[in-house]
């Protein structure tokens, strides 16, 4: 890869695993991998990179398998993972501040009018293309059932696939290089079910936010969310799951907000 005045730049190539390469819309492309790199760009300007191939398959990062736990790391995160491929942990090495993650996959049952519970038969709205609406609060949590670990120059990369009956979810986690930011990729075939399914990421950690996070509103202002409150009016929670999910443009965050840490 080189810049416009022919300066060399940094890069990895990954070959595309697992379900990308079986989607039906890219079955007669003949790109088999993924070249990172890393673009500086001036304040409303741009650049030009040029991508020249060479012979030399020296580049190509090759997937690896492990039976441990294994660490990816940078100049400011640390991500610490189990011997079955889950994200534990995430520390922040500037602030040394480490708190335990559980990310994963989890579906839920989605409500529609053949719906077997009394209460949403009750009900026309069910769950559709703009209508978060499960059926009840349970959801199930898938299990890794595969991972591939990648280690390259510019970053490191776990690739998961997440079995549900006979589909398979994908995921894949990646830590840049001198970003101070985590990357999940995430790919969904087709789930089938006559009822629907409401597919998400979960995210749990032992951060004690007291009930409260923080959304952006249309990529501006962040807004403060209770659990379970609105501020301008007295909130009948009907729907426990659904009532708690927001929509979000552009972030969302908690913080820990114990007695203890102020």
């Amino acid at each position: 890869v080189y810049t416009d005045n022919k300066s060399l730049v940094q890069n990895s190539l990954i070959k595309i695993d697992g379900e990308t390469m079986r989607i039906p819309e890219r079955i007669n492309s003949s790109s088999n991998f993924e070249l990172f790199f890393q673009a500086k760009l001036p304040p409303l300007g741009f650049k030009v990179f040029q991508v020249q191939q060479y012979p030399s398959k020296k580049s190509i990062n090759k997937p690896q398998n492990t039976d441990k736990n294994f660490v990816f790391n940078n100049q400011h995160l640390k991500l610490d993972f189990d011997e079955k491929g889950n994200l534990v942990q995430i520390e922040n090495l500037i602030s040394s501040i480490s708190t335990k993650v559980a990310q994963y996959i989890c579906i839920y049952n989605s409500t529609s009018h053949s719906s077997p519970s009394e209460k949403i038969q009750k009900f026309s709205q069910v769950s559709g293309a703009y209508i978060f609406r499960p059926e009840n609060d349970e959801c199930e949590r898938l299990k890794i059932s595969e991972f591939k670990v990648q280690k390259a120059t510019l970053l490191d990369q776990i690739y998961q696939v997440f079995t549900y009956n006979s589909s398979n979810v994908t995921q894949i986690i990646r830590l840049y290089n001198n970003e101070p930011n985590v990357e999940i990729e995430w790919q969904v075939n087709s789930i089938e079910n006559r009822f629907g399914r409401e597919i998400v990421i979960k995210i749990d950690s032992d951060i004690e936010s007291n009930g409260h996070f923080y959304t952006d509103s249309n990529g501006r202002e962040m807004l403060k969310r209770v659990l379970n409150f609105r501020p301008t009016w007295n909130l009948d929670q009907t729907e426990n799951t659904a009532g708690n999910y927001n929509p979000v443009n552009t972030r969302i965050y908690i913080k820990d907000e114990s007695e203890t840490k102020k």
